[in-house]
């Protein structure tokens, strides 16, 4: 190239994947949103999709983690919707109750 060219370029922020009831923050990941809760009875939302990674559960409080939303609201779930973690789940600390969890 011996001339100036011009480039353009558009991007979207991704939805986030993982939600905490009553926060309004994103998340991308199962395993350090688990671990940001420090007081108990919270909720932790995944979409339906999948995710990889290996998960070690540290916060020493109950959390429930409800899995195969379909929708950005997190509010939606088919009767076979599932989310799909593509690793391990480990709990060192706490205890996690699950809904629609896939582990492979």
């Amino acid at each position: 190239m011996d001339t100036a060219r011009n480039v353009s370029a558009a991007f979207t922020v991704k939805p986030a994947t993982v939600r905490i009831d009553g926060s309004a923050s994103s998340y991308y990941d199962i395993g350090s949103t688990l671990d940001l809760i420090s007081t108990g009875g919270r909720t932790v939302r995944a979409k339906a999709e999948g995710f990889a990674e290996n998960v070690i559960m540290t916060s020493p409080v109950a959390i429930l983690l409800k899995g195969g939303f379909t929708d950005d609201a997190f509010s939606s779930r088919s009767a076979t919707s599932l989310t799909v973690l593509d690793g391990s789940l480990k709990i060192r600390q706490g205890l996690l109750r699950i809904e629609r969890l896939a582990v492979r």
